[in-house]
């Protein structure tokens, strides 16, 4: 079952529903045509993205619901600090 039809079934049968004020703050903006879910970042001090990961299942469902793993959060935070990646034995 693909992303989008797993959603419209949650739509269709979960119990709360969609309510109006949902549909109208959807209606502000641009209709979007990419799926985009979750995203981390690792911002600096100064407010500056260093990193970024996006979870977009719809062109790679392996990310789905994938959280980073602490190796590649450190490796994110090595990397915006310049310092040299962790070697392992």
């Amino acid at each position: 079952m693909s992303v989008d039809a797993v959603q419209n079934w949650l739509r269709q049968h979960h119990r709360f529903g969609e309510i109006p004020e949902d549909q109208a703050l959807m209606d502000q903006f641009p209709p979007r045509d990419f799926h985009i879910h979750v995203g981390h970042f690792l911002i600096d001090q100064a407010g500056v993205v260093r990193w970024v990961q996006i979870e977009t299942p719809i062109d790679d469902l392996s990310r789905w619901g994938r959280f980073p793993t602490d190796e590649e959060l450190l490796a994110a935070a090595r990397d915006s600090l310049g310092l040299p990646a962790r070697r392992t034995p």
